[in-house]
């Protein structure tokens, strides 16, 4: 598990972070690729776009 996981698992992190980490958790490894991928998609058509 990592930091970011037992942090949430221990009620450190709450709303949309937690969510999204709980979501990784569900899914694994392939899940946790999907999300960077997301992500990094979202950053580059903001970065594109300003």
């Amino acid at each position: 598990m990592t930091p970011a996981a037992a942090a949430a698992a221990a009620g450190e992190i709450s709303g949309e972070g937690k969510e999204k980490l709980d979501m990784e958790m569900e899914m694994g490894d392939e899940g946790r690729r999907e999300t960077t991928t997301n992500t990094l998609a979202t950053d580059v058509r903001f970065l594109r776009d300003h």
